[in-house]
C-alpha cells in the first residue's frame, strides 16, 4: 500500500511544483531567443558591413575598368589615323592584342564613314551593325557614345568617332560582355552565398537595424 501511495503522490508534486516552473520556463526562453535575436542582427550587421566594402571596392573597380576601355578607344583611334597604315593592318593587329588579353571585350570595329568602303574588325561586323556605329558615331560629340548592343543580349558597345572632331571619318567600337566586367573582383560576387543571404534577410532585418 505503500508503494502504491508513493507511486501515487508523484505525479500530485509534480503538478504542484509547474505553477513555480512556469516563469522560469519562460525566461529561459525569453533569453534563449533575445540571444539568437541579437546574434543574428550581429551577423547581419557584420554581413552589412562587409557587403558595403566589397560593393566599394567593385565600384573602383568597374570605374577603372570603364576608364580602362575609354582608353583602348583613345588608342585605336590614334592608330586608325595612322597615316603609313592605310589598309590598318596594324589597326587589326592592335585589336587582336586587347581582345586577347582583355576577354570582356569580344569584338572591336573600325567602320568608315564613307560607305562605299568596307568595315574591319577583329570579327567582320554585320551590315546592321556597322550602320549603327555609323550613325551613332556620327551623331556624337566629344563624348563616348554607350548603348545595349542591337543583337547580342548582355553585351553593349562603346563606340567614339575618329578624329574626335567635326573632321570625323571613322567610328571606332567596342563590344563588351558586361557579364564579365565583374571578372577578378573578388570570391564574393562569384560565391553568391553571402550577397543572397544578405538580400534575403535585409527586409526582415531593416527595422531592428533603423531602431538600434
Amino acid at each position: 500500500m505503500a508503494s502504491a501511495s508513493t507511486h501515487l503522490s508523484a505525479p500530485s508534486s509534480w503538478v504542484q511544483r509547474l505553477p513555480h516552473a512556469i516563469p522560469k520556463l519562460v525566461l529561459w526562453g525569453a533569453i534563449v531567443c533575445t540571444g539568437s535575436a541579437m546574434m543574428a542582427l550581429w551577423n547581419y550587421r557584420a554581413l552589412h558591413a562587409h557587403f558595403l566594402e566589397e560593393s566599394s571596392a567593385l565600384h573602383r573597380t568597374l570605374s577603372q575598368r570603364a576608364d580602362q576601355h575609354g582608353a583602348h578607344l583613345t588608342a585605336l583611334s590614334a592608330v586608325a589615323l595612322a597615316p603609313q597604315d592605310t589598309g590598318h593592318a596594324l589597326f587589326r593587329d592592335v585589336a587582336d592584342t586587347i581582345v586577347r588579353f582583355y576577354p570582356r571585350i569580344s569584338d572591336i570595329a573600325l567602320v568608315p564613314f564613307d560607305t562605299s568602303r568596307i568595315a574591319i574588325g577583329t570579327i567582320t561586323p554585320s551590315a546592321a551593325l556597322t550602320d549603327t556605329v555609323r550613325t551613332t558615331a556620327r551623331q556624337l560629340g566629344s563624348t563616348v557614345g554607350i548603348q545595349p548592343h542591337p543583337f547580342l543580349p548582355g553585351h553593349y558597345l562603346m563606340i567614339k568617332r575618329s578624329p574626335n572632331n567635326q573632321e570625323a571619318r571613322y567610328g571606332v567600337m567596342l563590344t563588351i560582355d558586361a557579364q564579365r566586367l565583374a571578372d577578378d573582383t573578388g570570391a564574393f560576387w562569384r560565391s553568391p552565398g553571402d550577397a543572397d543571404w544578405f538580400n534575403r534577410h535585409r527586409s526582415v532585418m531593416q527595422r531592428p537595424m533603423l531602431a538600434a
